[in-house]
Order: structure tokens, then C-alpha cells, then sequence
């Protein structure tokens, strides 16, 4: 497999972007929980507490975080509830908020979640998450995906918003994914990642590990969406696209 991620670096402050951005779009008023009620496949960017860094682990849609071995937090798509504020809370900690970017589509969503911890009102931990269902592989042709992302600077927690494309070819069963007009009130960063020719599996996922950690998934009828979250050692987030 060929792989290359290129960047390049903002050179003037950036303002906040929108969540719209990008072609594409699913239907927004898709129910939150009738979309979690259909969720088959979860996936995590590693947690991010102060300075360490917490490996997690997905299978289906249950994640956890481990750190020396041993399990710290359990995660399940379900508790990704959306009330009308945008705030979702946890079952194992009452002082949690979730401050998220979103773009919702019908089969697959991605969620870019910063925590704060109402006790101290300091940031204290990150990740990023994306689900969907079910998983569909693309059967045929070249098509182009078209959305939008979201994420954060990991070491300042700065909130990042950006535009998505992912190109697939059947020629040799390979996803492009590319995250551009990556933007943030302050962030002086990357502007543009991109991952290149990461095979399909024949269940619609596909990833990368190395320096860079992708894992992506097609979704819906026709593979008409994907989803999927990224780390590259400085961002972390999650990207949504559709046909």
C-alpha cells in the first residue's frame, strides 16, 4: 500500500468555521437516537488527559481506554445522545460536558468532543468519535465523497472545523481521504491532511496505523456515506462525507 499524508501550515490566524462547509450533507433533521438505535460500528480517537495519552480500543460499538493495561473508561454509542442544546452527558460522571462539533447524516454521524470538568472549568481530556450503520462496501466505479470535519488541537484543545473529501477507486479497491480549510479561533496549525490508497475491506472499513492512526467505514445503501476519525500526533478529530 502507498501512503502519504500532506500538510500545510496556516500562516494567518484563522477564525472558527461553521459546521456547514463542504458539499454533501445528510439530512440534519434525522432523529439522533433513531440514528444510535441503528449504530453498529463506533470508533474512538486514543483520550487525551493534560499531557498522557490514553490508548482506546472499539469493537462494534463498545470502546475502552486503556493506560498501563489496565481499563480506565468504558464508552458506548449509546450515551452519544444529543439534547437540544447540543450537550450530552455521561451516566459515569455527572461533572462531565461534552462540547461538540457535529455533522449528522442518515446512516452515519462523527462527533468532535472536547470534556471539561465542571469542578475546575479547566480542560482536562479529549477524544474524537464517529458511528454509523450498517456497513456497506462500494461496488463498482470511482465516486467522490463530499463533507465536512471536525476535531481539536491536542495540545491546546482548540476546536477545529474543516471540509472533507474521500475518493474511492474499484480499480484497486483504495480510499483517498482528504481534510481541508482545517480551521480554529487561534489555531496555527495544519490546514490540510491527507491519507492516500488504504484498501477497502470487504465490510465497507478501511484504516491506517503508523505515525498517523486513520480508521474509516462506508455506510447505508449504495456505500452513499462515510465516516471516520484520524490522529496525526497533533490533531485528532472525524470526518463526515457523503455522495
Amino acid at each position: 500500500m502507498r501512503f502519504g499524508k500532506w500538510i500545510l501550515a496556516a500562516s494567518v490566524p484563522l477564525m472558527l468555521a461553521g459546521c456547514g462547509g463542504g458539499g454533501g450533507g445528510g439530512a440534519q433533521s434525522v432523529a439522533v437516537q433513531g440514528l444510535l438505535d441503528n449504530t453498529t460500528n463506533l470508533e474512538m480517537t486514543d483520550r487525551y488527559s493534560s499531557s498522557d495519552r490514553d490508548r482506546v480500543i472499539c469493537s462494534g460499538t463498545d470502546c475502552e481506554s486503556l493506560q498501563g493495561g489496565q481499563i480506565t473508561l468504558s464508552y458506548h454509542a449509546r450515551w452519544l445522545s444529543l439534547s437540544s442544546s447540543g450537550r450530552a452527558g455521561r451516566d459515569d460522571d455527572d461533572n462531565a460536558t461534552y462540547n461538540m462539533i457535529r455533522r449528522l447524516g442518515q446512516y452515519s454521524g462523527y462527533y468532535a468532543i472536547k470534556l471539561n470538568y465542571a469542578n475546575t472549568g479547566l480542560y482536562r481530556e479529549s477524544f474524537s468519535a464517529a458511528f454509523g450503520g450498517p456497513e456497506r462496501k462500494p461496488v463498482s466505479g470511482t465516486g467522490t465523497w463530499t463533507g465536512n470535519m471536525g476535531g481539536h488541537e491536542v495540545s491546546s484543545g482548540i476546536q477545529l472545523n474543516g471540509k472533507s473529501t474521500v475518493t474511492y477507486s474499484f480499480g484497486n479497491n483504495s480510499v483517498d481521504v482528504r481534510l481541508y480549510d482545517i480551521s480554529g479561533s487561534g489555531y496555527f496549525g495544519d490546514r490540510v491532511l491527507s491519507w492516500e490508497d488504504m484498501s477497502v475491506r470487504n465490510d465497507g472499513s478501511f484504516s491506517y496505523s503508523g505515525s498517523d492512526y486513520v480508521v474509516g467505514n462506508f455506510y447505508g445503501p449504495n456505500a452513499e456515506e462515510t465516516t471516520g476519525i484520524f490522529e496525526d500526533g497533533t490533531l485528532a478529530g472525524a470526518w463526515f462525507a457523503d455522495r
